[in-house]
């Protein structure tokens, strides 16, 4: 955990009427542009006829009269799996199916210009669709038998025409999700970066291509907690009409620290713990997650202590402080790691009628903790999620080392 000022240094000067207006809070929200933006939770879902039933569709607006390139990157959240085979012969009984792979566009948008894209069918003048990843996805773990769904999250930032990231605080963006089973939709706000290194628009950010440091100097600082405001699974606040509404929230959290190089340092695992109040006010403390690059999961079935239920909570709301903690006990170690996410409620209806309808939003935070996006400016092949460089496996664990006067990023073995 790393908790400091994110106010930015007083100049004092004679006139001020020359200078713009000075940022006080050099951190990430979603009510500002940026030259960065991430969307945290971007899922496709089919049925078991292989129809599409959920899409994402992803909005762009880029607030210059000029014209800027975009790099974009798509991130599969989930973990890859091996194929199971049983008896003998071997029988196929578990599919294998990629996992925290990734792939790559870039797109030109021009001055004024909004654009927007479907995950699922992509467009010629954006960026392929997201399931170049996975074709097809993965069975649903929360759908019917034979659903099956292909989820993850997308990096956005402005570059220039040799791939080094630029300033361009210019963006915005959001995300809809189309859910076509339920007939609605919600959306969300991506999280915008500013950078903040003091050099003119369309220049590149600092001397160090290749790596974007969240760090409050060259991009906005991410948060060093994040705060989570939520209905207890099992409740039922929602009445009227003979309609009761029992709620539930669908939380997305994942670790923004990535390596996208073809020979990276593999990737950041990190113990999500979650601090939980509910509304009087008594503190629960016990519940918690391992987190290796993104997690999706119902309140309901977090374990044991799952501090999210009404039985135990024993209020309808309540509101929870969420940080990345580091740990010894695994191995990959989990190491202290800044979070961000996106909350998903869903209520579903009972009585008189039937029916389900969600709503969400991305999460705010408190404090300032440091990260990094690390990438080949010049592209490269699309490869596993921070692939490991030769004799290291994925996921192997190597501490951060304190960042060098240049922002430069280092790593060591645990």
């Amino acid at each position: 955990m790393s908790v400091r000022s994110c106010v930015g240094a007083l100049v004092i000067v004679f006139s001020l009427s020359f200078l713009p207006a000075a940022r006080a809070d050099l951190r990430t929200t979603v009510s500002q542009k940026g030259s960065l933006l991430i969307f945290p939770a971007v899922e496709l879902k089919w049925n078991g006829a292989g129809a599409l039933v959920q899409d994402t569709v992803l909005h762009l607006v880029n607030d210059s009269a000029d014209d800027v390139l975009l790099q974009v990157y798509y991130i599969n959240g989930d973990a890859p799996r091996e194929p199971v085979f049983a008896g003998d012969p071997p029988v196929l009984v578990t599919e294998g199916e990629p996992g925290w792979n990734r792939a790559d566009c870039q797109l030109r948008v021009t001055g004024n210009q909004s654009l927007s894209w479907s995950a699922a069918f992509g467009s010629a003048t954006a960026c392929q669709p997201f399931n170049v990843i996975d074709p097809g996805g993965r069975p649903d773990p929360e759908g019917p038998a034979g659903s099956r769904v292909l989820r993850g999250f997308v990096y956005v930032w402005a570059i220039n025409t040799a791939g080094e990231e630029i300033r361009w605080n210019h963006l915005s963006g959001h995300a809809l999700v189309v859910d076509y089973g339920s007939y609605s939709a919600w959306e969300y706000g991506a999280y915008a970066f500013q950078v903040n290194s003091g050099v003119s628009q369309g220049e590149p950010t600092d001397g160090n291509p290749g790596q974007l440091l969240l760090n409050g100097v060259e991009y906005d600082a991410c948060y060093d907690a994040l705060l989570f405001d939520f209905y207890s699974s099992g409740a039922a606040p929602f009445s009227g009409s003979g309609l009761t509404g029992a709620a539930d929230t669908d939380l997305t959290l994942f670790t923004v620290e990535s390596d996208l190089r073809e020979t990276g340092f593999g990737l950041v695992s990190t113990i999500a713990r979650f601090e939980i109040w509910n509304q009087n006010e008594t503190k629960f403390s016990g519940t918690q997650r391992r987190i290796t690059c993104w997690h999706q999961m119902l309140l309901s079935d977090y374990g044991i202590p799952n501090n999210f239920l009404r039985a135990t909570l024993q209020t309808d709301r309540g509101k929870a402080r969420i940080n990345g903690l580091g740990s010894t006990s695994c191995d990959p170690r989990d190491l202290p790691a800044a979070l961000l996410g996106v909350a998903a409620k869903r209520i579903v209806f009972s009585g008189a009628a039937t029916g389900s309808a969600s709503t969400g939003g991305t999460l705010i935070g408190q404090g300032c903790e440091d990260a990094s996006i690390l990438y080949d400016p010049l592209g490269g092949a699309a490869a596993a999620l921070g692939k490991p460089a030769p004799g290291r496996t994925v996921g192997d664990g190597r501490r951060r080392v304190d960042r060098s006067e240049d922002g430069s990023v280092s790593f060591e073995p645990k």
